[in-house]
């Protein structure tokens, strides 16, 4: 037999049959080449009943607050030439690329492997941290699990193989308020005390420790990864960089920015072959002087991040410091967000042509269902084509969106920039002369008519046209209601029904003062205005308006799980 999977299980009713379905794929996959044992350690639940469903290897252990000995149970029953192990919040999404590891006879040409991990943190499953983990090893005579928590093999060695399954891991996504996160603190935190006293002189440990302590201790902590740092120099251990990057990312969590960047500059003047970890340190280094608004360091730092990255996509930096905890930036989503704040620190800094490079990092075809990201990136382009002032892609931008809401949200934002007081009469006669449909040329050229002087025969005759231009291209709609209002003082229904509601004006009010408070140069006073009113009102889009102008990072979770 080639591969036995091992697992250990408490009270996991809720997740096991999820977890067990991926497994069960698998094992089909594997045509009778692997074998599954599940250990239970005394679980008072539908835990075994459901487990037994799956495979009839079902042992008992009594919980001796040891993880590793629980593990070795499994281990030690196990007819594999190859053991895996999983836990029951874990699911298999490509069980294929296991499957084809071992029988294409791959498996021949290592000693152990790594599974691509997405640690989830949110119910939607957008954003997660990624861990390279290493869970399937050879099982040959001396072959155990070491340590009371954090079980590893103790025989895990080259060459590794990266297997490229993706493997999901909820564990935390139902934990809002940390009551898991406190539950396993009080449970890991004594265990890890008890293993110190025995692994002084392994960093591994201080690692573990400063992991368990993040939410609940951060000063404690922050003591253990300088702890850490010291035992790995010594030994000149490559967990010294993992160390290193915990701690700025500690610090960074906690908007402590001056400290993180002194040991962010002390990281990369370390003479050392590029690794995984360098990822999330520019990562941290662009996010820090976006906040900071240092926009050019800020760039130079997430062209580095973006430039690495995209290398890590390709199977580039996968060295052994990704093997001892998640990274925190090697998600699409953190791909975005960087590349987003690096495109309004361009922007900001009036350096157009930068901002139009960074977003090539992007396809839009790509993000077509990021619906958040896709109206950001339509106000990017049209505020890089403002700076340039050549708005010759913009019918071509408007081309590829079929979907009208993001038509909508093309032509709102277009809005700003044909009423803008000294650029937009230059910006409208440039657009008329683009490629856009029919029912945008002509409402354009009814701008450009409502500027001069109308008679009241005029008037009724462009109410008409607007009309039948609203029933043709619906997405012009805010933009023709704008005409409407301002140029020919014909009142929406809304407006014929009476005045907005105090709510309506009390927004408008607020924004009013917003925008005053940017163009006076106040800032601090704006951002705090700012994120009064996003509680308010979260879904106005004038808000992603205001923050690109104020260039607020949009904030990181920095997950110290």
């Amino acid at each position: 037999m080639l591969l036995s999977i091992g697992m250990i299980i408490k009270n996991e009713e809720e997740n096991l049959p999820r977890c067990l379905d991926g497994i069960k794929s698998l094992l089909d996959m594997m045509n009778g080449e692997a074998e599954l044992i599940i250990t239970d350690t005394g679980s008072t639940d539908r835990s075994v009943e459901i487990a037994k469903t799956y495979t009839d290897r079902i042992l008992h252990f009594e919980w001796c607050n040891d993880f590793a000995a629980a593990r070795n149970v499994s281990l030690d029953a196990a007819a594999g030439e190859w053991f895996m192990f999983l836990d029951a919040d874990e699911v298999i999404m490509e069980p294929e690329k296991i499957a084809d590891f071992f029988l294409s006879g791959e498996y021949r040409e290592y000693c152990s492997a790594t599974l691509s991990f997405r640690n989830y943190s949110d119910v939607e499953a957008n954003m997660y941290t990624l861990f390279f983990a290493p869970r399937l090893t050879r099982k040959n005579p001396g072959t155990k699990f070491i340590g009371v928590i954090h079980e590893h093999f103790s025989d895990f060695s080259v060459p590794v193989k990266q297997i490229e399954a993706r493997v999901d891991h909820f564990g935390y996504v139902s934990d809002p308020d940390n009551a898991l996160s406190r539950s396993k603190y009080e449970r890991n935190y004594p265990l890890l005390l008890k293993e110190l006293e025995n692994r002084a002189d392994d960093p591994m440990v201080y690692l573990q420790l400063s992991e368990a302590t993040a939410i609940f201790e951060p000063e404690k902590s922050l003591e253990y990864i300088a702890q850490g740092i010291d035992v790995a120099k010594k030994l000149n251990h490559y967990s010294y960089y993992t160390l290193c990057f915990k701690r700025i990312k500690h610090l960074t969590a906690y908007d402590r920015y001056d400290e993180a960047l002194e040991y962010i500059d002390e990281y990369l003047s370390t003479v050392h072959e590029p690794m995984g970890t360098d990822i999330d340190v520019y990562a941290c280094k662009g996010y820090i002087n976006f906040a900071k608004k240092n926009y050019s360091v800020a760039i130079d730092a997430y062209s580095s991040y973006i430039k690495m990255y995209q290398g890590f996509v390709k199977g580039q930096y996968r060295t052994l410091d990704t093997l001892l905890t998640s990274m925190s930036f090697t998600s699409e989503a953190k791909m975005i967000g960087c590349v987003n704040n690096a495109v309004i620190a361009a922007i900001k800094s009036d350096k157009y042509n930068t901002a139009r490079a960074l977003l090539k990092n992007l396809p839009l075809k790509k993000y077509m269902d990021n619906e958040n990201y896709i109206h950001i990136r339509i106000k990017q382009e049209l505020l890089i084509m403002h700076g340039l002032m050549n708005f010759s892609y913009a019918a071509s931008l408007l081309s590829e969106f079929s979907d009208i809401m993001y038509r909508q949200s093309f032509f709102n934002s277009l809005l700003r920039h044909i009423t803008h007081g000294n650029d937009g009469e230059k910006i409208t006669a440039a657009l008329i002369k683009q490629k856009f449909p029919a029912p945008v040329i002509s409402a354009l050229k009814i701008f450009v008519e409502t500027r001069g002087t109308l008679s009241d025969e005029r008037k009724i005759a462009i109410i008409k046209e607007l009309k039948e231009l609203v029933r043709q291209a619906p997405e012009l709609k805010n933009l023709i209601k704008y005409i409407a209002a301002s140029s020919l003082r014909v009142p929406d229904s809304a407006e014929k029904q009476g005045t907005n509601s105090e709510f309506e004006m009390l927004a408008k009010t607020v924004k009013e003062n917003i925008r005053r408070l940017i163009d006076d140069g106040h800032e601090a006073e704006a951002e705090k205005t700012l994120a009064e009113y996003e509680k308010l009102c979260p879904n106005d889009e004038e808000i992603i308006d205001f923050r690109m102008a104020l260039g607020i990072a949009e904030k990181e979770t920095f997950n110290l799980n």
